[in-house]
């Protein structure tokens, strides 16, 4: 995988193993190998990949997210511990390689939401969780109003707090609290046609 001369000269050989491992993985279209090579640089003793941080170098983090992304909608959990790295060209790459996956049209709303929810567990910046949090409003409404109370109940804090303007957003209503979602939700069940657009309720 390219890197420019300093990028190279960060790394440490075990680093470059990582790199021509995360390569390998590529070529085989891999994807659980993939998931062995990120494991193998997060569990990595601490300063053994880069000369000058003790933690993974930011090359390495970008050149992993790289090959995530295409995995597509498949590598959308990965990411979402580097849209919490302290780096914010990381983030923010991470982010924007999130949400092209969740982008994909053959993801179901479920299978959306599950991610949103996993994703609030995580992220703390509130930028980042306003963009993600988007997605609830094309879910259908029973599935929108679960993934809030998920939200509510096991999201960061910042999660938790952001997560009430997207009661408005959802519902189109001045609904500020789960008791309230719930009530507007029992009050407008999902629509005839939802399990054409969605997919059905019952996909695990």
């Amino acid at each position: 995988m390219f890197l420019d001369n300093e990028e190279e000269k960060e790394l440490t050989e075990l680093a470059r193993k990582v790199l021509a491992s995360l390569q390998t993985a590529l070529d085989n279209e891999d994807f659980s190998q993939i998931r062995q090579v990120l494991e193998m640089a997060q569990n990595a003793p601490k300063g053994s990949l880069g000369r000058n941080t003790d933690g993974m170098p930011v090359a390495l983090k970008k050149k992993l997210i790289e090959a995530i992304s295409w995995f597509g909608a498949q590598g959308l959990p990965e990411l979402i511990g580097f849209i919490a790295d302290a780096n914010e060209e990381v983030a923010q790459m991470a982010l924007d390689q999130f949400e092209q996956a969740l982008s994909d049209i053959s993801l179901g709303d479920r299978e959306r939401a599950k991610i949103v929810s996993l994703a609030s567990t995580v992220i703390t910046d509130s930028d980042a969780l306003e963009q993600i949090f988007m997605e609830i409003s094309n879910m259908r409404n029973s599935v929108a109003a679960n993934t809030i109370f998920t939200i509510c109940q096991d999201g960061t804090p910042e999660a938790k707090k952001l997560i009430v303007g997207t009661m408005e957003l959802v519902t189109g209503e001045d609904i500020k609290t789960v008791e309230d979602l719930a009530k507007w939700a029992a009050e407008n069940p999902d629509g005839e046609f939802d399990e054409d657009l969605y997919g059905p309720l019952d996909t695990d």
